[in-house]
């Protein structure tokens, strides 16, 4: 009866491991997906995102 507890003490626990890693390496996934997109969108000839470009912060200086 023991043996048989024990074994399925086991078995959850490496059941949870798995779900864990496996949520891990999809969250992971999604950063090198959202990072190598962001590069292939910059080598493609896109402009970055607005928020990303360089806004001047005066305009030209005028002499009268």
């Amino acid at each position: 009866m023991k043996m048989k507890r024990s074994e399925r003490n086991i078995t959850v626990i490496l059941f949870f491991l798995v779900l864990l890693v496996f949520s891990l390496a999809q969250e992971q996934s999604r950063v090198m997906e959202r990072m190598y997109t962001g590069k292939w969108n910059l080598q493609a000839g896109q402009q970055p995102a607005p928020s990303l470009q360089h806004n001047p912060i005066a305009g030209p200086v005028k002499s009268e």
